[in-house]
């Protein structure tokens, strides 16, 4: 016996002119919580043996409560697990188990893996019993409007793109794709400022997209337990974090800097967020304090330009962080809109 739920009566019609052996009252609403009941009262209250989920939230409770002794829940969607929703452990004194099913950990297992899953579902195909999914498909320049169909929550099946016009073409049809950069794992990036929270930020993009060696500088180092709660989060994708406390601001602490980061691999990128604001009004300022605040951006801009030409000769991103203090001022911030201003020169 199958029991299914649909969010449109367009949806159940489709059901039962596709799978004639279905039954219309075995068709509850998705939009509700009224399927429990259904099933429940056509089980007699013992429940179904399976349950495939892709619903969430009170709707996800209300499948789990379906189940029979020593049923099976696999769960396909990812909203509750996203949210870290609760589920009440009671449930499992049925025998029931739960089992997570995440097709995209596919993309990240070894190609033995892979080739077995294909061959899994080749065999199946052969035997008639995998079979294609109803499909809704669009042209390769349709991206936007498969998007939309998508995202309106109405289509029935799958939405798909056509990059090939015939089956036998060797060569997809180009689709327009968004430019997304990527780090090369075996380069380093250096990070002035990285253990600030401007920086951390930056340092965890970075390691999104890639990147597995990071040199952090800092005057203070490691201060903070969140900035040791990073670092540590980091080594488990498998990161290398080393922290610099040489003084950037400095020619000699520049050459210190990116000496350091050779040592573990080619230099690709260089970016300068560090900041020190020592905000008064000019007539309160002295030179102290406008000093102290253009090092970290004028002056360690300025040696880190001119060390990483003779030491990092590969460099492929060079990036300084400014602010729009420099073209439109702030009120106190003489000293912070002129740093900004000499970085954005360099």
């Amino acid at each position: 016996e199958v029991f299914t739920t649909v969010s449109t009566q367009e949806k159940k019609d489709f059901l039962l002119q596709r799978f004639p052996n279905l039954k219309e009252k075995n068709i509850g609403n998705s939009r509700s919580t009224s399927f429990e009941k259904m099933i429940m009262l056509a089980t007699n209250g013992r429940g179904v043996d399976y349950v495939l989920n892709s619903l969430a939230e009170e709707k996800l409770q209300a499948s789990v409560r379906c189940l029979a002794k020593g049923g099976h829940f696999l769960e396909i969607g990812k909203y509750d697990m996203s949210k870290n929703s609760q589920l009440a452990l009671t449930l499992f004194q049925k025998g029931i188990t739960f089992t997570s099913i995440m097709l995209d950990i596919m993309f990240h297992e070894t190609p033995e893996r892979k080739a077995g899953a294909s061959k899994l579902l080749k065999e199946g195909i052969a035997r008639g019993e995998v079979k294609p999914l109803y499909a809704n498909v669009f042209n390769a320049d349709e991206l936007e409007k498969a998007v939309r169909y998508l995202a309106g929550g109405k289509h029935t099946g799958k939405v798909l793109l056509k990059i090939r016009e015939n089956e036998t073409d060797e060569e997809t049809l180009p689709i327009l794709n968004i430019p997304r950069m990527y780090c090369n794992p075996n380069q380093v990036c250096v990070i002035v400022g990285g253990l600030g929270g401007f920086g951390l930020e930056l340092a965890d993009w970075l390691v999104i997209r890639g990147c597995r060696k990071l040199v952090l500088s800092s005057s203070r180092g490691i201060t903070k337990p969140y900035q040791e709660h990073r670092i540590r989060i980091w080594k488990n994708y498998g990161v290398e974090t080393h922290v610099c406390t040489a003084d950037v601001t400095t020619e000699k602490g520049c050459r210190e800097l990116l000496l350091e980061a050779s040592k573990h691999g080619q230099v690709s990128a260089i970016y300068n967020l560090a900041v020190q604001l020592r905000d008064c009004i000019l007539e309160n300022q002295t030179v102290e304090t406008f000093s102290e605040c253009l090092a970290p951006k004028a002056l360690a801009t300025k040696h880190l330009d001119a060390v990483s030409r003779e030491l990092c000769p590969k460099l492929s991103q060079f990036v300084v962080f400014s602010s729009v203090s420099c073209g439109r001022g702030n009120a106190g911030q003489s000293n912070y809109g002129m740093a900004n201003s000499i970085m954005e020169r360099i």
